[in-house]
């Protein structure tokens, strides 16, 4: 009973950090787009939300095949 209490924290502190890392690297995309906007260069913004988009399109057709599987 113990070590399955002790593997299910285990299992939610992996989670949590790997939340936080999602939400640092997301930060910091937040602030390199904030920072070209800020710089007044469009055309970077455009580009990086343009790789953004297609890396998502990517991840949802992955996703989509998984599920079919």
């Amino acid at each position: 009973m113990a070590e399955e209490a002790i593997g299910k924290l285990s299992r939610q502190d992996e989670q949590i950090y790997q939340l936080k890392a999602y939400q640092v690297q997301h930060n910091n995309l937040l602030v390199k787009l904030l920072d070209l906007f800020i710089a007044g260069n469009y055309a970077k913004i455009h580009g990086e939300l343009r790789y953004l988009a297609e890396k998502l399109q990517d991840q949802r057709a992955a996703k989509a095949a998984r599920g079919k599987c």
